[in-house]
């Protein structure tokens, strides 16, 4: 949403052009009569507002971060760096995970990175240093931040790397954490549409028939005993056996491994495991936070596993094992369909029976 109204930002971005103009003059580089202009100024990037009426605020930001929602988050993209913002009413029931860990964290020391201003509160932030590297900062330590009736959690992560190598080459840089810093400060309090009382629907997406972090058009899947299901896009194809569901997308095929508590099967399979493995980003699974591992051998991919290579998870009466692997043997990062993977499992629910 664009305003109108003369923003600090913008009366900033003016001035540094008449100081750079002026100086322009003084150096000799503008002649008038010839028309002949020198050096221009770069442009500053347009600073624009986002206005929140449901939950009641506002903050402003730069064009060159790229704006997107979800439900009860708003996120700040630079290409796989993203700025966090989860957002809810304090008591408001937003479902299991997501105001629970902020993702994968990676390797390395936490240390104080200074003072943020935000809703007129001082706010901690927490870098996670590595190798002389920035790789994500969590504000508030990663802790929930009460602000009146709201509740907000945040974080600066970038989540594009795969491999250890792609991890020590990440570095957030020191100008965008003061931009992120800037944005964080600039948030203000406005007259709210919604209440806690009554947070009626899901203020940040368009209400569908089906729940509201499914994502457009998924099918819904029950498996054959009725125990569980979960949601997936029509282009993947799904297939059951006894003790066993498989989703196969692309190259990609998500195998769902599962046996009641007291049924004696085995179900983590007799894979030969080879390669190391590396901690990616954490789901939610089921109410709790799961830790996904991928499964690498010089750098080619073979494998992703949740919760651990063969892990049983355990979610009521029932215990699964799930693993993504990479049908074609490429070796290639299946990235897209590894990431619609993730979603899918994170929307795997229990089937009660009436």
């Amino acid at each position: 949403m664009k305003r109108k109204e003369w923003s600090r930002s913008s009366i900033g971005a003016l001035s540094l052009m008449m100081l750079i103009s002026i100086g322009l003059v003084g150096c000799g580089t503008v002649d008038v009569g010839a028309v002949e202009i020198g050096i221009e100024p770069t442009p500053m990037p347009e600073v624009l507002t986002y206005t929140n009426s449901f939950y009641g605020f506002e903050f402003e930001y730069a064009e060159t971060w790229v704006l997107s929602e979800e439900a009860n988050a708003v996120l700040l993209s630079r290409d796989s760096l993203t700025l966090r913002i989860n957002v809810a009413w304090n008591g408001e029931d937003v479902g299991p995970g997501i105001f629970g860990r902020t993702g994968m964290g990676g390797w390395g020391d936490t240390l104080y990175g200074g003072k943020v201003s935000f809703m007129g509160q001082v706010i901690p932030a927490q870098v996670l240093f590595y190798d002389g590297k920035n790789k994500a900062v969590f504000y508030n330590g990663g802790s929930l931040i009460e602000v009146d009736d709201l509740i907000f959690a945040i974080s600066l992560q970038d989540l594009g790397w795969i491999t250890q190598e792609d991890y020590e080459l990440l570095d957030v840089s020191d100008e965008t954490i003061a931009e992120a810093s800037a944005i964080l400060a600039s948030f203000i309090r406005i007259e709210a549409t919604g209440s806690p009382a009554d947070p009626e629907g899901n203020p940040l997406v368009e209400p569908t028939s089906v729940p509201a972090d499914v994502p457009s058009g998924w099918v819904r899947f029950e498996n054959a005993d009725s125990s569980f299901a979960f949601f997936h896009s029509p282009e993947a194809s799904v297939s059951e056996e006894p003790n066993l569901v498989k989703v196969e997308l692309g190259s990609a095929q998500l195998l769902i491994a599962f046996r009641g508590v007291d049924e004696d099967v085995q179900i983590s399979g007799d894979r030969q495991l080879v390669g190391k493995f590396f901690p990616n980003e954490d789901i939610s699974f089921l109410g709790e936070e799961i830790a996904t591992f991928l499964n690498v051998e010089e750098d080619k991919f073979l494998g992703l596993f949740f919760g651990g290579p063969g892990l049983e998870i355990e979610a009521g009466d029932l215990r699964f094992v799930i693993s993504l692997l990479d049908t074609n043997g490429s070796g290639e990062f299946p990235n897209a369909e590894m990431d619609e993977m993730k979603v899918l499992v994170s929307l795997i629910e229990l089937v009660v029976s009436e």
